[in-house]
């Protein structure tokens, strides 16, 4: 199961205009799957804390979130996983 993010708040769309560009935020909860799409500008860097119990739940762009060189993970604890991501797109996935 996923850890909770807001109970019963199923979709958030957000964007912050930065002295780098554009940073856009749109995750969705249900159905068994939490999925957050974020977009960073470029020459910039984020950390992204997503609901998860475990490592292996995660996916980005429909790959382990581990085999992906552009995504580090900082800290795994019971209820998230924490990342530091560069700029580009992303598209997590923790599933059920």
């Amino acid at each position: 199961m996923n850890a909770p993010v807001i109970k019963d708040l199923h979709e958030v769309k957000a964007s912050y205009q930065t002295p780098y560009g554009l940073v856009k935020s749109n995750w969705t909860n249900g159905g068994g799957s939490f999925t957050w799409h974020i977009t960073i500008p470029p020459n910039s860097q984020a950390l992204v804390y997503i609901p998860a119990i475990a490592i292996d739940k995660v996916t980005e762009n429909g790959q382990r979130v581990t085999a992906t060189k552009a995504i580090k993970l900082i800290k795994m604890d019971a209820a998230k996983a924490i990342f530091k991501i560069g700029s580009g797109d992303y598209n997590f996935e923790v599933r059920n």
